[in-house]
């Protein structure tokens, strides 16, 4: 046996096709003070202002003169809001924190130090320092998150709120993202290590290049960093029911397409009889996305899909050659790993542990085809991504590993859309990548 390797029986980690996503039953009864602030949540972030105040108009007079807020309120709409989505945060996180004490324990100093320079490099390669495109909405929305009318951006409400009950917001809001994305990295960092790869700085910097760490410097602002965080909290600790179905909850609020891509396929091989249970979140988002719009699903399905008149899928259907290179241009060269991984998984476990493993790839081609963010979508098959590299850095000889981790540091990460009527649909973001284009960048 190689002296820090144990034999095949005795690593499951490094080839679980599951990655590690395990749930213990709980008393179905244990659980029932989980919904009201579950569904409380859900139903601020999803019924847009105009909603609530039609229906307030609705009420017979007594009900409204029961229910009238406070004439001091300059909002009072957004006042209640406010209140009511922090008791039911707090209720939530209350209930399962000892799922966020435990993550805390799975934590090393030597991740923090690590993600702290990823930090500090990636800003070196991307030279960004506000947020842009949606992020800057985003940062809007912070200012005053609650109250909203009905709008995408209105429903992914968490890391805005988040942003605004700590007052790290506004100008502050690129704060309050940088410390989000250095738990991200933390809690990368520490999966890598868990599943006993060899993390040394270099190779762990290379994998903050793809696409699921670098984008949230390329484009500060969006909440997907929030919902990764979330996913790697799942994976890093073990779970009840709850406490998952907490994971979800939250998810949804930050980011409903991410958490669907996300969890689906993390939640798939679990048993049969968790399904009802877990899809019972997912049920009631869809049921209160659709309230929102009275019922009219055309109308829904039309909002969700034609963001500033163009679908995904019609974006696909027009340039599939540059979502094509999106795809393989988010993880650069460690597709070499995912490739590999998926090989040394199907030869010593089968293909249907290979399969569960690829799951969140599938999911990378459907959040592809819906939205056209191409190089941002390919974030959803992280998970994949860090257990493939993870593998691999444990079988290939270390001057191969370390050779590719270089190359594929030295190869620049792009952001690559069909949306953008470019060369492969190739957008510099400025930074030390934009060496390669003449130190020209498309964003500023």
């Amino acid at each position: 046996m190689v002296l820090g390797r144990a034999p095949q029986s005795a690593q499951p980690s490094e080839a679980q096709p599951r990655i590690l996503l395990t749930v213990a039953p709980a008393p179905p009864g244990h659980i029932v003070l989980f919904w009201p602030p579950a569904i409380l949540l859900l139903a601020i972030a999803c019924i847009g202002a105009e909603r609530w105040r039609a229906w307030y108009a609705l009420m017979p007079d007594a009900a409204r003169a029961v229910l009238a807020p406070p004439s001091w309120l300059p909002d009072p709409l957004a006042a209640i809001e406010a209140s009511l989505f922090l008791a039911g945060l707090v209720a939530i996180v209350g209930r399962n924190f000892d799922l966020f004490r435990r993550v805390w324990r799975a934590l090393r100093s030597d991740d923090f130090h690590h993600a702290l320079y990823a930090v500090a490099a990636l800003e070196a390669l991307t030279f960004v320092t506000r947020a842009s495109s949606l992020g800057f909405d985003y940062q809007r929305l912070s200012l005053g998150p609650f109250g909203q009318e009905t709008g995408i951006l209105s429903r992914r409400i968490l890391e805005v709120a988040l942003s605004y009950f700590t007052h790290l917001n506004g100008a502050l809001f690129i704060l309050f993202h940088f410390l989000a994305v250095f738990m991200l990295l933390t809690l990368s960092r520490a999966y890598l290590r868990r599943r006993d790869a060899a993390v040394t700085f270099l190779p762990f910097l290379s994998i903050a290049t793809c696409s699921f760490a670098i984008f949230q410097f390329q484009y500060p602002g969006y909440p997907d960093v929030l919902a990764l965080s979330l996913v790697l909290c799942a994976v890093l600790a073990e779970l009840g029911i709850e406490a998952l179905l907490a994971i979800i909850v939250l998810a949804l609020l930050t980011h409903e397409a991410l958490a669907a891509a996300l969890l689906l396929p993390l939640l798939a091989p679990l048993p049969r009889r968790f399904w009802p249970i877990l899809a019972l979140p997912f049920a009631l988002y869809f049921l209160l996305w659709a309230a929102d719009f009275g019922f009219d699903f055309g109308a829904a399905w039309r909002a969700q899909m034609h963001y500033q008149g163009l679908s995904g899928p019609e974006a696909v259907a027009t340039r599939p050659g540059t979502v094509l290179f999106g795809i393989l241009a988010a993880n650069k060269l460690l597709l070499l790993a995912i490739a590999a991984q998926l090989v040394y998984v199907a030869r010593g476990f089968g293909a249907a542990a290979a399969a569960r493993l690829a799951a969140p790839l599938a999911a990378v081609a459907v959040m592809c085809v819906l939205s056209y963010d191409t190089s941002r979508m390919v974030e959803v098959g992280f998970l994949t991504l860090l257990v493939s590299w993870s593998g691999c850095l444990r079988r290939w000889p270390p001057r191969f590993a370390t050779a590719i981790a270089i190359a594929n540091l030295l190869l620049p990460s792009l952001y690559v859309s069909p949306y953008f009527s470019r060369p492969l649909g190739i957008i510099w973001p400025p930074g030390l990548y934009s060496t390669y284009h003449l130190f020209r960048a498309d964003t500023d």
